[in-house]
């Protein structure tokens, strides 16, 4: 998929396509189909990938509880936004009043 990107946008790193006016250039001949042969692959290989990802133990038991950031330390941590309600923080700092219900 990243080939197919650097081919599109001519970008390693950076795939910028889009550009006042319209995009960057035309598709190179050939493009869609080895871009549909790509993503059909990918979706040919996507249980494999699924059944890797949730029914391993390995990989559960190498991913489940890892990155768990704790309120006290994502405050001492200075986190914010989403990453510090998932820490269990109820309530914006500096805003009274400012807290959000989840279900």
């Amino acid at each position: 998929m990243l080939d197919s990107f650097e081919e599109l946008t001519g970008g390693r790193v950076y795939h910028m396509y889009m550009v006042y006016g319209g995009v960057r250039r035309d598709l190179t001949d050939g493009f869609e189909g080895r871009l549909e042969t790509t993503l059909q692959t990918i979706e040919e290989r996507l249980p494999a990938i699924d059944k890797l990802m949730f029914e391993s133990a390995v990989w559960r038991a190498r991913t489940i509880g890892v990155g768990v950031v704790q309120e006290e330390e994502a405050l001492e941590l200075g986190l914010s936004g989403p990453t510090l309600r998932d820490a269990g923080h109820d309530g914006l700092p500096g805003l009274p009043g400012a807290h959000r219900d989840l279900p």
